[in-house]
Order: structure tokens, then sequence, then C-alpha cells
């Protein structure tokens, strides 16, 4: 469970870790201390990264990688080409990132 700015999520509902995948590492090694803190800093860092995304960048986000949609399903949602949409997910996976150092969460 993930609390993003004040909503209670299932990371990828339905078990489909996959997407996950495209957008975190697996915590493999880690030691369940570290984990746990390490998942509450990167929950931390979404809520602080969607803040900053505009409304449709927002949605796309959460339908991707909350709701494990498939790429062409979110983009016929917020009426944009697949490609398009794809394009704005790798820049969002890359400021994500950028959020994530600030916050000291290095993957």
């Amino acid at each position: 469970m993930l609390f993003v700015s004040g909503h209670s999520f299932e990371f990828v509902r339905g078990g489909n870790w996959d997407v996950m995948e495209e957008l975190l590492p697996a915590f493999d090694g880690e030691d369940e201390t570290a984990a746990e803190s390490d998942r509450a800093a990167i929950g931390g860092a979404i809520n602080v990264f969607l803040d900053r995304c505009n409304e449709t960048d927002r949605t796309i986000f959460i339908r991707r990688y909350f709701y494990a949609e498939p790429v062409q399903d979110v983009a016929g949602a917020v009426g944009l080409t697949r490609e398009t949409v794809s394009q704005r997910l790798l820049r969002m996976r890359k400021s994500l990132k950028d959020v994530l150092k600030a916050k000291g969460v290095h993957l």
C-alpha cells in the first residue's frame, strides 16, 4: 500500500508487477528495515513528483503505474497517441529519478 497525495493505492492493482519494474527496480538483497525505509522515501518522492505534474501527466502516471493499464488504453483515455504517452512516461521516469535522488533515494 502506498499513500499518494491523500489517496492510498495498492501498488499495481491485480498483482501485475511487470509494469512496476518499468518504474522502479526491486529491493532485492536489502534487509526488511532498509526496504521499508526506501519505500517510505519513494512514496514521499512520488507525492512531490505528482504535485509538480500537470493534470494530464498525473493521470497518465497513475493509470499506467498504479492501475497497470496498457499504454494504448491510457493514450485513448487522455486523447493522445500511444507514442506521445510513451514519450511522456519516459520523461516522467527521468524526472521522478531526479526527485528520488534529491530525497536521498538512489536506485
